[in-house]
């Protein structure tokens, strides 16, 4: 697994996708602490072998004035093989959120 914590969303996509494993991208509430577009936390460890065709689920901080909706899956849900759209989980571009 790359380290891909505090990367942009799309390079931390390029780099999972090039190590062979499946980006599961959502948005998390961010108080302005975070730098919004970056991952701040992921499914697998840096340098942990994860099985080529893996689910990584990414976590992205948002934008501070997006209000989140819906919660992401808990993180242990990730490298488990499956496809977002049989686990049930929320595909990464089908992510709710509110910018009112």
């Amino acid at each position: 697994m790359p380290n891909v914590i505090g990367v942009p969303q799309n390079d931390a996509i390029e780099r999972i996708q090039k190590a062979g494993l499946i980006p599961s991208c959502f948005m998390v509430v961010n108080d302005g602490s975070l730098v919004a577009g970056c991952v701040v936390s992921c499914g697998e460890d840096a340098g942990t072998m994860v099985e080529a065709g893996s689910v990584i689920t990414v976590y992205i901080a948002a934008d501070p004035s997006v209000e989140i909706t819906t919660e992401p899956p808990a993180a242990s849900d990730s490298g488990s093989g499956e496809s977002a759209s049989s686990s049930g989980e929320t595909a990464p571009d089908d992510t709710v959120y509110d910018t009112d």
